[in-house]
């Protein structure tokens, strides 16, 4: 089946036109041909289209832009869960931070009734 296919590498989107094979539930293979009919290029996909697998995405038709819209909400995504993780660090900084503060304060209690004589 002849089929558009988008790989965004490097910073930039590639399209390709080819045929789609599909090998299982979830695993396709995209061939790129060149004008002769030769393979010149396989690429794993998922096997229903607009589904994002291995920086492929495919359509029955022409479709760059719902292509550029899938890879943005991908990368939207991955920077969400970063975020999350970034937010959850900082809170385990500020807690170990205000761990060493209460330590400091109680060992510095510790030495001035030490050194006043007192226990």
């Amino acid at each position: 089946m002849k089929v558009y296919l988008y790989n965004f590498y490097r910073g930039k989107l590639l399209e390709y036109e080819g045929e789609l094979l599909v090998r299982s539930k979830y695993q396709a293979i995209f061939r790129v041909l060149n004008k002769n009919g030769d393979i010149i290029r396989v690429l794993k996909c998922d096997p229903k289209p607009g589904v994002l697998y291995n920086r492929n995405v495919w359509f029955d038709e022409v479709n760059k832009v719902r292509a550029i819209d899938i890879f943005m909400d991908n990368e939207l995504s991955k920077i969400n869960k970063l975020d999350e993780e970034l937010q959850k660090r900082k809170i385990t900084v500020n807690e170990l931070m205000r761990m060493k503060v209460e330590v400091l304060i109680r060992d510095a209690g510790k030495s001035e009734k030490t050194e006043t004589g007192q226990e």
